[in-house]
């Protein structure tokens, strides 16, 4: 396997969580990557997410279990995950039915579902996209863990 393979594969899983997921919240990806493919793989990574360092768009935090990178832009984060397959979708719409309490009344209505990264238009709390590595997840048959997390919303 690739690493864009890999990268389109996780993109559109975060894809899927967007257009598939009917609740708010904090989505989490699992990947477990092979030590061997490690350095290749989260090298190429870390070269995409500090294509742009000088915007100060992410956050890195290390500790002994692993990396983590913290990162607080959309635009920023489709310049990431966007591969010549496949692109990262921050917004689907959704028609949904809607039945009323009151009667058999049936409508369809819009709904938007979206990726929350950064701060809220309303001043509300900070919202991550994280990334974390932890290389020694699987000693014994030598697999690392890639943690994605992520919010979904809807409005």
């Amino acid at each position: 396997m690739q690493f864009i393979d890999w990268l389109s594969s996780t993109t559109e899983r975060i894809n899927q969580c967007i257009t598939n997921n009917k609740k708010e919240g904090l989505q989490v990806l699992q990947s477990y990557i092979p030590l061997s493919f490690h350095q290749s793989f989260f090298v190429l990574l870390q070269a995409r997410i500090h294509q742009d360092e000088k915007q100060h768009n992410f956050y890195t935090c290390t500790d002994s279990t692993g990396i983590t990178y913290i990162i607080r832009n959309t635009a920023y984060l489709k310049k990431v995950f966007d591969t010549p397959q496949i692109s990262l979708q921050l917004v689907q719409v959704h028609e949904e039915i809607i039945t009323h309490s009151d009667g058999p009344h049936l409508f369809l209505e819009d709904k938007i579902w979206y990726l929350k990264v950064g701060m809220a238009e309303n001043g509300g709390p900070f919202t991550p996209f994280t990334l974390n590595w932890a290389p020694s997840v699987l000693p014994i048959s030598n697999f690392g863990r890639m943690d994605v997390l992520f919010y979904v919303g809807c409005r």
